[in-house]
């Protein structure tokens, strides 16, 4: 185990989020979710879905 340092809590608290977070966090704010599913789930299947479509 690595010692600490007592400037490690201040920077722990100031690390900037992966890119993927970033990227999900966008298309949450900027995707129309109701609308794009209402474009999916017609040619999506039928309801024996092994993993079925749900809002993320």
């Amino acid at each position: 185990m690595k010692q600490r340092s007592f400037a490690s809590p201040i920077f722990e608290s100031k690390k900037t989020p992966p890119r993927r977070e970033r990227f999900l966090c966008e298309m949450d704010k900027i995707a129309l979710w109701e609308a794009l599913l209402a474009l999916i789930e017609p040619s999506y299947g039928g309801s024996n879905l092994a993993t079925p479509l749900s809002n993320p």
